[in-house]
């Protein structure tokens, strides 16, 4: 199945990846934290299921991820600036029905889009619960510990692995702390919100 990548304006004119792959009912997918879409949709062939059973895979590389930019500009993270782009994806796209899935980060970024509006015909969370949309500042403080550490946390350490991730995935860490310092805790009051099929 064919991939193709294209280029679009996040909410600030930030340049961010956009890949495609199949034909049919639009269904956006967001990745996880510090991944892209590559490692979440693409490589393990997720997106090509669902491409295979008629939905055409709008896959973006969100800020600070993959292939698109990571500025070094405080400006350019406002709070929830991840709900921003994707507002901005589905703008560029000209989307009305879609469905709309979230992987972790993805998961957090799609509740997040449907309290402040969004509205897609269904929404899949997964990869992170109520803790994760709740309790963000305890996974931020996590997160943020270990780009301060970053090239000296050893193996036994909890936060290795984050650590290796970070490194294969190649991270700009100046842009992820301001990415990560972007986000709010959820009220889970604001749950209420979600509507559709979920």
């Amino acid at each position: 199945m064919n991939i193709t990548t294209e280029i679009f304006d996040g909410f600030d004119g930030a340049q961010l990846a956009l890949h495609r792959m199949g034909a049919g009912r639009p269904v956006v997918l967001l990745h996880g934290l510090f991944s892209s879409a590559e490692v979440n949709w693409i490589k393990f062939g997720t997106a090509a299921k669902l491409a295979a059973a008629g939905f055409e895979c709008l896959m973006p590389d969100l800020r600070v991820h993959g292939q698109s930019a990571a500025p070094h500009d405080a400006a350019a993270y406002p709070q929830d600036v991840l709900v921003r782009d994707a507002e901005a994806l589905v703008a560029h796209l000209g989307l009305s029905d879609f469905d709309l899935v979230g992987f972790s980060l993805g998961s957090r970024t799609s509740a997040r889009a449907v309290i402040a509006g969004m509205q897609p015909r269904r929404l899949v969370l997964s990869g992170m619960g109520l803790q994760g949309l709740a309790g963000w500042a305890r996974r931020q403080d996590f997160f943020v510990d270990v780009i301060d550490r970053f090239g000296t946390i050893k193996r036994d350490d909890p936060a290795y692995f984050a650590q290796q991730f970070l490194k294969t995935m190649g991270t700009d860490r100046d842009a992820a702390r301001l990415l990560l310092k972007s986000m709010a805790d959820t009220n889970p009051a604001e749950l209420a919100a979600i509507t559709m099929p979920t």
